[in-house]
């Protein structure tokens, strides 16, 4: 088990990998108490390790890796699971499991190879666009 500074002990993961990769010390960082919990479960459900790429960003960090302005991440209300070497029906279980623990927002990135889950409490699915190349 992990002991980590929330609230919870957790089998799986650390603050380190919840925690916004800029490695800047965030006073107003949310707290990822309900995110943890709820990957904890997910992970445990799915049976396999999840590689955690993104959860929580400050605002500064996230605006530099492109992402919306209005992110679930800035509330530490979201995360990018890798699915490097994962089927499609490994990838279609997942999302299953992450919808039925209340994920509501789902995005799938083909290309880079991750799932993106948040905590919306309305229901979104969506596939990120393909980088155009050549043009």
């Amino acid at each position: 088990m992990t002991t980590n500074s929330y609230s919870l002990v957790l089998d799986n993961f650390t603050r380190a990998e919840l925690e916004c990769k800029c490695k800047a010390i965030h006073l107003d960082a949310p707290s990822l108490d309900n995110l943890a919990l709820r990957l904890q479960v997910l992970r445990t459900s799915f049976g396999r390790a999840l590689n955690v790429n993104s959860a929580y960003r400050c605002k500064d960090h996230n605006s530099r890796s492109g992402g919306v302005k209005d992110s679930k991440h800035v509330l530490g209300q979201a995360a990018d699971i890798s699915t490097v070497g994962w089927t499609s029906e490994d990838r279609s279980r997942f999302i299953r499991l992450a919808t039925g623990l209340g994920f509501g927002g789902i995005g799938i990135n083909n290309k880079q190879q991750y799932i993106h889950i948040d905590l919306r409490s309305v229901g979104m699915l969506w596939l990120y666009k393909e980088a155009k190349t050549g043009d």
